[in-house]
C-alpha cells in the first residue's frame, strides 16, 4: 500500500512524523512523493497561527482530493476541529493509536522508540545542512499560558528518558552530527511529571558525549530557570561552551503582562540568569520571542520590552497577539483588544527599534519567508553567529 504525507509541523513533531514513516515502512507501507500514487493519505496539522492554521487547512484540502482514505493528526485537531477536512482525526498525543490503525499492529513500545535526528526530506527544512541534527526531548507543554494553544492542541508535557536523550544524542553524533538541537515544543517542562529537570537533563547530555559538537537550546520557557539548586545547575550547564544558543521566549518585559498571560517568571530572574551566563560563556547566542499588542497592553510596555530585549539578547522573533478560540484570554471583552492596525504599527516600531540596537530581527512563525532570509543571515560565512561559533563547528544557525 502506498502512503503519502505532507504537513505543516513544528520541528518535534515533524520528528514525530518521521517517527511514524519509519514504522510504516517496517509494517510494509511504502511512502511516496507523489499524491496521485497515494493509497492512503496522512495530512500533519499544526494551529500555533492564523498562517499555521490556513497552510495546515490547505494542505489537507489538497489531500482530500485524491479520495482515497485520509487521516489527519495534530494541533489543529484539537484547537479547531470545526476545520477539518478528513476522514479520520487523532490528537497530537495520538501517533502510536494512528500507527496500529493504519496497519493493524499494536506496539505499547511505539511512544518510546527512539526518534529521528532527521526530518522526512530536505524539503522540510528552511536551509538543510546534513550535520545539523535535532534531538526530542519531550513532546506536550507544561505550562497554562492564557493565550497560548499549544496546551489545548498538544497536551501535558511528556518528557523522554534522560538515557534515551542521550543515546539519541551520542547516534546523531556518531552519524556525522556536528550541531545538535535539544528541542520540544517546551523544553522548559522537561521532566516535570517524573520529578526531572532540564538542567540535570542537559549536563548529563554534556557529561556523555566529547567535544564534537555543539548544541542548541530550543523554547526553553524562563519558568524553567527555576530557582535555588535547579537555577544553578541549569547556569552551570549552559555555561559549558559547547552551548551555544539558547532560545528563552520572555513574550514580554511587562510584568503586569506577564500576569495577565499566567506565565509564572519575573524579568529580573531571566536578566539575573542572562547575565551571568555571559559572564561564564561569552560566546553564547541569546534569542527570544515577543509577543505585541496583547490585550491592554500600552505602547510604554512595548518600549520597556524593546529596552530588555536589546540589552539581553542577540535576536528577537516579534509577532502580534492573535485570539484563539478554547484559550482563557479568549473571552475577555472585546475592548482589551488591541486594533489591528495599532498591532501592525508596534511591531514596525519595535522591529525598527531592535534592529537600530543591533538585535537580528524575523516574524517568528506567522510569516515563514522572515524565518527564511533570518536564517540566511545567520548562516553567512562573515555573520556574528558564525564568528561566534567554536572553532570545529560546520556551520552556524
Amino acid at each position: 500500500m502506498n502512503v503519502y504525507m505532507k504537513d505543516n509541523f513544528c520541528t518535534i513533531y515533524k520528528l514525530k512524523f518521521h517517527q511514524l514513516q519509519r514504522f510504516l515502512e517496517e509494517k510494509g507501507l511504502k511512502p511516496v512523493e507523489d499524491l496521485k500514487d497515494a493509497d492512503v493519505v496522512i495530512s500533519g496539522v499544526c494551529a500555533a497561527f492564523d498562517a499555521d492554521e490556513a497552510r495546515a487547512i490547505s494542505i489537507m484540502q489538497r489531500n482530500a482530493k485524491r479520495h482515497v482514505p485520509h487521516y489527519t493528526i495534530g494541533c489543529l485537531v484539537g484547537v479547531n476541529p470545526e476545520s477539518l477536512v478528513t476522514d479520520h482525526s487523532y490528537r497530537t498525543w495520538e501517533f502510536a493509536k494512528l500507527a496500529r490503525d493504519l496497519t493493524g499492529v499494536d506496539d505499547p513500545g511505539y511512544d518510546d522508540a527512539p526518534l529521528p535526528s532527521l526530518f522526512r526530506s530536505k524539503e522540510d527544512y528552511r536551509i538543510f545542512d546534513p550535520a545539523r541534527r535535532f534531538v526530542g526531548v519531550t513532546t506536550g507543554c507544561g505550562f497554562e499560558c492564557s493565550y497560548c494553544p499549544h496546551k489545548v492542541g498538544a497536551g501535558g508535557v511528556s518528557s523522554r528518558p534522560v538515557d534515551v536523550v542521550v543515546a539519541d544524542v551520542r547516534t546523531a553524533i556518531a552519524e556525522g552530527a556536528r550541531i545538535i538541537h535539544l528541542t520540544g515544543l517546551d523544553t522548559a517542562s522537561y521532566g516535570r511529571e517524573v520529578g526531572g529537570n532540564f538542567g540535570r537533563l542537559l549536563a548529563a547530555v554534556l557529561a556523555g558525549v566529547g567535544d564534537e559538537a555543539v548544541f542548541h537550546i530550543a523554547q526553553f520557557n524562563p519558568e524553567g530557570l527555576g530557582a535555588g539548586d535547579d537555577f544553578e545547575t541549569l547556569l552551570r550547564a549552559c555555561s559549558d561552551p559547547r552551548v551555544v544558543d539558547i532560545q528563552l521566549p520572555i513574550q514580554t518585559a511587562s510584568e503586569r503582562l506577564l500576569g495577565l498571560m499566567k506565565r509564572d517568571y519575573r524579568i529580573a530572574a531571566v536578566r539575573d540568569f542572562v547575565e551571568r551566563l555571559r559572564a561564564a560563556n561569552p560566546s553564547v547566542f541569546l534569542r527570544t520571542d515577543v509577543m505585541l499588542g496583547f490585550p491592554t497592553e500600552t505602547l510604554a510596555e512595548a518600549e520597556e520590552t524593546v529596552r530588555v530585549v536589546a540589552a539581553l539578547f542577540n535576536e528577537a522573533a516579534i509577532y502580534t497577539y492573535e485570539r484563539k478560540a478554547g484559550t482563557p484570554i479568549a473571552d475577555v471583552p472585546a475592548e482589551w483588544e488591541i486594533p489591528q492596525a495599532e498591532k501592525k504599527s508596534r511591531l514596525k516600531l519595535v522591529s525598527e527599534r531592535l534592529q537600530a540596537a543591533g538585535v537580528l530581527v524575523h516574524s517568528g512563525g506567522q510569516r515563514l519567508s522572515s524565518l527564511l532570509e533570518a536564517d540566511k543571515v545567520k548562516s553567512a560565512p562573515d555573520s556574528p553567529r558564525c564568528r561566534m561559533l567554536e572553532e570545529g563547528a560546520s556551520s552556524c544557525d
